[in-house]
């Protein structure tokens, strides 16, 4: 099942397959990538956890990173999870943080 399966309104899918890559997702920002975009990863990502499930957020210095890991967050809060906004984080902060705060 593509990772975008359960994105779909009206057979109009909300996010193409294309911007899935295998560690992170790629696409131009203000066209594909946008905040309702990233809400809706987080909520469809939120319900595939185990119910109460904790995520730790963190986001790079881009100027669009902050906007995005807020709807990220605001999806993932509405599918029940837990966040743990981190704020500017490295990739290794991000892990280190997941295995201390059991995210």
């Amino acid at each position: 099942m593509s990772p975008s399966a359960n994105l779909h309104a009206a057979d109009k899918p909300l996010i193409p397959d294309h911007v899935f890559r295998t560690y992170d997702i790629r696409g131009p920002v203000k066209d594909t990538l946008t905040p309702a975009l990233y809400h809706a990863i987080g909520r469809t990502f939120g319900h595939h956890l185990a119910p109460d499930s904790s995520v730790c957020v963190g986001w790079d210095t881009r100027e669009s990173s902050f906007a995005l890991a807020q709807a990220l967050m605001k999806g993932l809060q509405e599918a029940g999870c837990t966040v743990h906004a981190l704020g500017l984080a490295t990739t290794p902060l991000v892990y280190w943080a997941e295995h201390h705060l059991s995210c």
